[in-house]
């Protein structure tokens, strides 16, 4: 009966070991995933897609304390129909973190207005994305929410995005002999912009 007892006892024992050492390991794999040491920490030049098949530029940085800005064209033009000709828009600016070692979250917000000044409301995105393997270029899902001045919702649109990371590019005439290469030891390309023209630089 003793011996019942000792084995049980060590039998426990061994099972709060295992238990501890399986915590610690989640804990070693969660430490991975901070925000500040992902590889979404950058700039990255960005192509959104609405559901229609029409995309526009936006250039995000993902900041390592966990916010991020995202830049798109500052102006579209208004609804049909809308009293206002043109839509203004500011740069937007909200949070992010990362969820897994190649996965994220974010939600950031624009403010709009027209021509004459006058509050239009606010265009709130949330999503997530998903890094590739190499962490030079991810793809996103993500919701727009427009919203007009009271705060009442009056659209939500799916869309989807693809990014590449911004890298350093230094022009090598005024660069001089210690000019940075490309990522692989090449040369560094000209920055292009969608629809730009290299004839245009």
């Amino acid at each position: 009966m003793r011996a019942q007892a000792v084995c049980g006892i060590v039998l426990l024992a061994a099972l709060a070991i295992a238990s501890v050492a399986k915590g610690e390991e989640a804990d070693t794999q969660a430490a991975k995933v901070t925000t500040a040491e992902s590889g979404f920490v950058g700039t990255w030049r960005v192509v959104v897609t609405n559901p229609d098949g029409s995309a526009f530029p936006v250039l995000a940085s993902f900041l390592a304390d966990g916010a991020t800005i995202h830049e798109g064209p500052i102006t579209q033009p208004a609804a049909p129909g809308a009293p206002n000709a043109v839509v203004f828009q500011s740069a937007g600016n909200g949070v992010w973190e990362a969820t897994g070692e190649t996965s994220s979250a974010l939600t950031f917000e624009v403010l709009t207005g027209d021509e004459r000044g006058t509050f239009l409301g606010r265009v709130t995105v949330g999503g997530v994305q998903t890094l590739d393997p190499g962490e030079d270029s991810f793809t996103g899902r993500y919701v727009i929410t427009i919203s007009d001045p009271t705060g009442e919702i009056v659209a939500e649109i799916p869309t989807t995005a693809q990014g590449e990371r911004m890298h350093l590019a230094v022009p090598q005439s005024i660069a001089g002999p210690a000019a940075p290469s490309g990522r692989g030891g090449g040369p560094i390309s000209p920055v292009m912009m969608p629809g730009s023209n290299i004839a245009d630089m």
